[in-house]
């Protein structure tokens, strides 16, 4: 008998045995550590990450703190730093929790933590760090740890080109300076942003919407000349057009700035830089990528500008006009009444409109109180002046009331505006004409005014009254009667109500109103066909989202609510459509991180792959795209 094949035998059971007793032990010691750290709160804790730890000038990293330990929390304030600026973007619930259940014995176990993300801008090169701070969480101090990052000096790319441009480099303090920052693009992009220096206390910086003034604050339309993109932490708009780069015709977009000094000497403003993530490339389409999806390659790319020196004059101490109150420029005023004619004390209407350099800063109506004359003459409204909309640049419209205070006036008076002309250089007043009004003499009505006996015309003479006869009442008091020959029979039949006019009214009245609800519908789809194509897609797209059982059928939920907003197909819609699209920029923000969250869900993200949470957060959506729609 051979005894090698029993000695294996026996020593597999063993070991068999051995690991099965050693996983039993290893199960037993995680379910009492779970079960230990499920009964025990947790203290909460921080953690912080950036995307990258280095990172071009111009261009931005995302700085993340992860609280463990807690479901929500205020966001903190960074400590102090002139090496960067930080944008918050807002923070998330991504707590977990489980049950485990063995042999009957159920464990619960929950992990708590909550994110934040800020996006930092570098302004210098060299090393920087965001230094460590406290916060409080839940009344309990938490620590954040320092740390730290590079910038770099960007490579320049020949396919991109960024110059800041002006027609005059002289100037006087608080003179609005209108520049241009022109960017050439000799690739394709998906996305850019701009940064650069905001002034400080050396002068303000300010970006001019450039489309007409009743379009602004509205959506831009994809085939409109305008784009929006963020510039200083601010979304702006820039006019599309196109132009040479090195001989060939290309893209260009410019964004009109508005530059204040604010001290006098040599002034350098700039450089301001561009990043963008440049499309280099196409990878190969895999056999289950949809036909729509964006195989783009990219690579970041940050292009610097170049500096312009302004020189700066002070403004001249002699000649200031009393009532001047700033206004560095060339301006015009003009006054507008409706009424010709008014008693004494009777509310005239009157419209002034300024003229000037955009953006005014400053502006403010001439003070009616100071006017030469004008207090004399004319009572002022309490409540003073009020902007009314204008319909062009360059321009500003108030309104207000006076009242006039005897009858020998003949005209209101001229209104002044002080402000410095830059052209000559010297001060000066804008004047508006004079207004011709004919006051009359207001008098006291009296009693014997209101019955004819005094000298008022005829037409208002009041006329006597005729006498009212009385009638005395029968005697004694009604009979109540207790009967059921009382009472009447007072049956509704449908058939009486369509026997009389009355009824018929009010048998037809609910199918008018059906019909007209319905014509009135039908209408409207057939004027505005976009915005019945919107509805529609947010209804289809809430009835799917109700009966989603899975993260993909959720995000096509979203695509299918998204793409009348975007103007494109369902399936085509990504992310990036959405930040880059039509959408108010809160909207486009929250649809952009909702599809991250799901495609990072559909793909096996396990600290994405919350349904219920990711449901709200669709829901939520689909209420701000109503409000948008």
């Amino acid at each position: 008998m051979n005894p090698k094949p029993q000695f294996r035998e026996r020593w597999t059971g063993w070991l068999r045995s051995s690991v099965a007793g050693f996983m039993t032990f290893a199960m037993f010691i995680a379910l009492a550590t779970l079960e230990a750290r499920a009964n025990q709160p947790e203290s909460p804790t921080a953690s912080v990450a950036t995307s990258q730890s280095t990172v071009d000038l111009g261009d931005s990293f995302v700085y993340q703190v992860t609280v463990e330990g807690a479901t929500d929390v205020k966001p903190p304030t960074l400590p102090p730093s002139d090496a960067w600026d930080a944008e918050y973007m807002g923070g998330r619930d991504e707590s977990m929790r489980s049950t485990i259940s063995v042999n009957g014995r159920v464990t619960e176990y929950s992990s708590l933590k909550y994110v934040m993300q800020w996006r930092i801008t570098p302004k210098r090169i060299g090393p920087a760090s965001v230094d460590t701070f406290t916060f409080e969480v839940d009344g309990k101090p938490v620590r954040a740890p320092r740390v730290q990052f590079r910038v770099n000096e960007p490579q320049q790319s020949p396919n991109f080109r960024l110059s800041l441009e002006s027609d005059r480099t002289d100037c006087y303090v608080g003179e609005p300076m209108r520049l241009r920052l022109v960017w050439s693009v000799g690739a394709n992009v998906k996305s850019a942003a701009f940064t650069g220096p905001d002034g400080d206390d050396m002068f303000d910086v300010q970006a001019l919407d450039p489309r007409p003034a009743k379009s602004r604050g509205t959506p831009i339309n994809p085939n409109e000349p305008w784009r929006s993109v963020p510039f200083l932490g601010r979304e702006v708009v820039i006019t599309r057009s196109q132009g040479m780069l090195d001989g060939r015709t290309v893209p260009v977009f410019t964004l009109d700035l508005v530059v204040t000094p604010r001290q006098a000497g040599a002034l350098v403003i700039g450089p301001y830089r561009v990043a963008c993530d440049e499309v280099v490339g196409q990878r190969a389409r895999g056999f289950f990528q949809s036909p729509f999806d964006d195989l783009s390659q990219t690579r970041r790319t940050v292009t610097t500008g170049n500096s312009l020196t302004l020189q700066v004059r002070p403004l001249p101490a002699d000649g200031k006009p009393a009532g001047f109150t700033g206004l560095i420029g060339r301006y015009s005023i003009e006054a507008a009444s409706t009424n010709t004619e008014a008693n004494v004390g009777d509310p005239v209407p009157l419209t002034i409109t300024i003229r000037g350099p955009e953006p005014m800063p400053g502006l403010s109506p001439p003070d009616l109180t100071q006017q030469p004359d004008f207090d004399a003459a004319f009572k002022s409204a309490p409540e003073g002046w009020e902007a009314a909309a204008s319909e062009s640049n360059g321009e500003r419209r108030f309104t207000t009331t006076v009242r006039p205070r005897s009858d020998s006036i003949t005209q209101i008076p001229a209104i002044r505006l002080p402000f410095f002309d830059t052209v000559s250089g010297t001060y000066a007043l804008a004047e508006s004409a004079p207004i011709p009004l004919m006051v009359r003499p207001s008098r006291r009505v009296t009693a014997a005014d209101a019955t004819g006996a005094g000298p008022l015309a005829p037409s208002v003479t009041a006329k006597a009254a005729a006498p009212a006869r009385l009638t005395s009442a029968p005697a004694g008091v009604g009979a109540n009667v207790d009967s059921l020959d009382a009472l009447v029979d007072r049956h509704v039949s449908i058939m009486a109500m369509a026997a009389s006019l009355p009824g018929i009214g009010l048998l037809s009245l609910p199918p008018l109103i059906v019909l007209i609800a319905w014509t009135t519908r039908t209408l409207a789809r057939r004027t505005d066909p976009a915005r019945a194509a919107r509805q529609a897609a947010l209804k289809r797209a809430a009835r799917e989202l109700d009966g989603s059982r899975s993260v993909a059928e959720m995000t096509g939920a979203i695509r299918m609510a998204l793409a009348p907003f975007l103007a494109m197909t369902a399936n085509a819609v990504t992310s990036d459509d959405a930040r880059t699209g039509s959408l108010p920029p809160g909207t486009a923000g929250a649809a952009a991180e909702l599809l991250d969250a799901l495609e990072r869900g559909a793909y096996g993200d396990a600290a994405s792959a919350h349904p219920d949470r990711l449901r709200a957060r669709a829901q939520e959506l689909l209420v701000m795209l109503r409000e948008v729609e």
